[in-house]
C-alpha cells in the first residue's frame, strides 16, 4: 500500500506540475497578448498623431496657399494703381507740355518758362519741356536784344560785348 500512495502521490506531484506548467504558458500567452495589445495601442496612437501632424501640415499649406494667393493679388493691385498713376501723370504733363508750348506760342515766354519748369519738377528729363525753356529764353532775350536796340542802336555793342551769343531759335 505505501507503494501504491507513493506512486499516487508521485502522480499528483507529476499532474500538478503539469497542472503549473499548462498555467505558466497560459499566463505567458496571457502577457504575449497583452503586450500585442498594448503595441497595438501604440501603433493606432502613433498613427492616429501622425494623421493628424498629415491634417495640421495640409491646413497649414492651404493656409500659406492662401497667403501667397492674398500677396499676388495684393502685388497685382499695387502694380495696376502704380502703373495708373503712371499714365494719369503721363497724361497730366502732355497736357501741360501742351499748354506750355500754346504759352510759348502766343508770345508769353515767361510763363512757358514757368510752366516747362513746373513740368520738369514732375519729369526731370522731359526733352519737350526741356527745348521749351530754351526756345522761350531764346525768345526773351531776342526781345531784351530788340527793346535795347530800339531805344539805343549804340548800346548794342555794349550788349554784344556783355551777353554771350544767344542761339538763334528754330523756326
Amino acid at each position: 500500500m505505501n507503494n501504491r500512495v507513493l506512486i499516487f502521490v508521485i502522480i499528483l506531484v507529476v499532474f500538478g506540475a503539469v497542472v503549473i506548467i499548462q498555467q505558466q504558458k497560459s499566463l505567458n500567452q496571457v502577457d504575449q497578448m497583452e503586450i500585442q495589445a498594448m503595441q497595438d495601442v501604440h501603433e493606432t496612437e502613433v498613427e492616429r498623431a501622425k494623421q493628424a501632424a498629415i491634417e495640421a501640415a495640409r491646413q497649414a499649406e492651404a493656409k500659406a496657399q492662401e497667403a501667397l494667393q492674398n500677396t499676388l493679388e495684393q502685388a497685382r493691385l499695387a502694380e495696376e494703381a502704380a502703373r495708373q498713376k503712371a499714365e494719369e501723370l503721363k497724361a497730366k504733363i502732355v497736357g501741360l507740355v501742351a499748354q506750355a508750348q500754346a504759352l510759348l506760342d502766343s508770345g508769353q515766354f515767361q510763363q512757358a518758362i514757368d510752366l516747362a519748369r513746373t513740368i520738369l519738377g514732375e519729369d526731370p528729363n522731359n526733352l519737350n519741356a526741356q527745348s521749351i525753356i530754351e526756345r522761350a529764353t531764346a525768345k526773351l532775350a531776342e526781345a531784351a536784344q530788340q527793346q535795347i536796340q530800339a531805344a539805343d542802336p549804340a548800346a548794342q555793342d555794349v550788349l554784344q560785348e556783355a551777353m554771350p551769343a544767344v542761339p538763334s531759335t528754330p523756326q
